[in-house]
């Protein structure tokens, strides 16, 4: 599988990606948003993936860095399972 693209913007990002119709400071805001987020530690262990995250792995690793509870349930294929 592709490893994913660092600097793939997420949902969350500022929605225009017209850099003439934002303001210098919601420039500067979306800036720091992304910046924020490539430092964060769910950013760098999902660099350390060979693999792309699903959003919904992504969107659970925000959720714990912001301080939530997260509870994930996903099946898995029958050839995964423990025997």
């Amino acid at each position: 599988m592709a490893k994913r693209n660092k600097h793939k913007k997420s949902t969350t990002d500022i929605q225009n990606d017209d850099p003439e119709t934002l303001s210098p400071a919601q420039r500067y805001q979306a800036f720091q948003e992304v910046r924020r987020k490539r430092s964060s530690a769910a950013a760098k262990f999902a660099d350390l993936m060979p693999f792309e995250l699903d959003q919904f792995q992504q969107d659970a690793n925000e959720a714990l860095e912001e301080g939530s509870n997260v509870l994930v349930a996903a099946p898995t294929a029958p050839e995964n399972r423990c025997r």
